[in-house]
């Protein structure tokens, strides 16, 4: 799809598969009805014969969704064995080789975009399980014994080949504050380098694909470990907001069913925002440092320059 017109792109179609776009069918809004529900599942399940179906999204657009990314500016990280930050765009920035753009499920004239790191919260456990005691209590004890920037020390942590950027050599790469290679940290030095590498690396590479973010929500597993959120609100620079919501995606889909159920019964497009009125806003938890602000926008171009040499290896 190019997403700019919301059309099947003439020139992928033409090196896809012949006569690809009648069985695609024509591209409609996310909000739309594509019809009502079978009947097997009237018969077998229940469901009212005027039940209409909405046009579906994957689970990424969902999420979106279902943590009521809206608005430009609107970010969420989610923490997992992966780590993904996706947001609500105005404008997309394509990169060749970082990141996804996708239509926003939830404004016909929006976008979405979305970076993925395959070295996410496993990465943190095997630093935590070899360079502290094994716990997140130790490991947080350990991250306390330690300041913002780490006094200029920095690691980068693959234990899996990287999606963003893109390294396919594994490894730990140790830099002392004079930019020279060491073979070992102090483990309280481990401990807040894992988190701050992690956390400049999703600070840089989003702007390059549009993601600036306004506000911060938090999710995944690690999301419930508030040193680790306290990281994040220093290195990004704002307000961290959590969320105990389970299975994002799920509710997601849900929200978007009853959002096209509404725009339906109103003839027009209704603002995604009527799903959710009247529920509360998600809760801060952590705010930046306004001294840590400057010291992590300097390290950020240091972060740059290191980064750069270990992708050359």
């Amino acid at each position: 799809m190019d997403i700019r017109c919301r059309q099947w792109s003439r020139a992928a179609l033409d090196c896809t598969a012949p006569d690809l776009a009648p069985r695609l069918g024509s591209i409609i809004a996310s909000h739309e009805p594509v019809g009502k529900v079978h009947r097997f599942y009237v018969d077998r399940y229940g469901f009212n014969r005027g039940c209409a179906v909405i046009a579906f999204s994957g689970d990424n657009p969902n999420s979106l969704a279902g943590l009521r990314l809206r608005d430009g500016g609107d970010i969420a990280i989610s923490l997992g064995t992966s780590d993904t930050m996706f947001g609500s765009i105005s404008e997309p920035v394509p990169s060749a080789s970082e990141g996804h753009i996708f239509a926003n499920p939830v404004d016909p004239n929006g976008f979405m975009a979305m970076i993925c790191y395959k070295n996410g919260s496993l990465t943190r456990e095997s630093v935590r399980d070899a360079h502290v005691d094994g716990t997140w209590p130790g490991f947080n004890a350990a991250l306390a014994g330690t300041s913002p920037v780490n006094d200029g020390y920095m690691g980068f942590y693959f234990r899996e080949p990287e999606i963003t950027p893109p390294i396919l050599a594994t490894g730990t790469y140790r830099f002392d504050p004079s930019d020279n290679p060491v073979d070992s940290f102090l483990p309280q030095v481990d401990a807040r380098a894992v988190l701050e590498t992690q956390f400049l690396s999703m600070r840089s590479h989003s702007k390059n694909i549009g993601l600036t973010p306004g506000r911060i929500l938090a999710t995944g597993g690690a999301s419930q470990n508030l040193s680790i959120i306290k990281v994040m609100a220093h290195v990004m620079s704002k307000a961290v907001s959590t969320t105990e919501v389970a299975d994002s995606a799920a509710l997601g889909a849900a929200y978007r069913a009853l959002h096209g159920w509404k725009c339906k019964r109103a003839g027009s497009f209704v603002p995604f925002s009527s799903v959710f009125a009247g529920l509360p806003p998600f809760q801060v938890v952590a705010n930046p440092d306004d001294q840590a602000h400057d010291k992590y926008s300097n390290m950020l171009q240091r972060f740059t320059k290191l980064e750069k040499r270990v992708m050359q290896g």
